[in-house]
């Protein structure tokens, strides 16, 4: 991330790695759009990058971003979640396609359970194999 100010917003170079647990675990964040019927949703996705060593897939998370937000105000709330399931995984509590994380309290984003999908391609996104889309559910 580059800290040249423009009118007030950060400038990033995209992606971005974000290191989450020095030498163990790191995420990149993508500035994107996904093409839909109405046309591209501008979105951030963040792609984990250290589970497969633990024998768990690379988790792959993509977040709407708001009309107001610039590209250097990506949320942070993925990286706690990477950071809270590498432990789960070093433990040997793997997920896969079609399984289900539920927080005791709302944790991630203000939700209680992510569902983990097959990942689809995205543009302009580098995806590992193997990987898993993680999907909030709400009510």
């Amino acid at each position: 991330m580059t800290n040249d100010k423009k009118g007030g917003a950060e400038r990033c170079e995209f992606p971005v790695q974000m290191d989450l647990l020095p030498g163990i675990l790191t995420a990149k964040v993508y500035f994107h759009g996904v093409d839909s019927p109405v046309g591209p949703v501008p979105c951030w996705t963040y792609v984990s990058e250290g589970f497969l060593g633990l024998g768990q897939k690379e988790v792959v998370f993509t977040l709407r971003r708001q009309k107001d937000q610039q590209p250097g105000d990506f949320p942070q709330d993925p990286f706690p979640f990477f950071r809270s399931i590498y432990p789960l995984a070093e433990q040997g509590q793997r997920v896969d396609a079609g399984d289900v994380t539920e927080f005791a309290d709302p944790h991630f984003l203000g939700r209680r359970v992510v569902a983990y999908v097959p990942p689809q391609p995205l543009a302009n996104v580098a995806i590992p194999a193997p990987a898993l889309a993680a999907v909030l559910l709400t009510d």
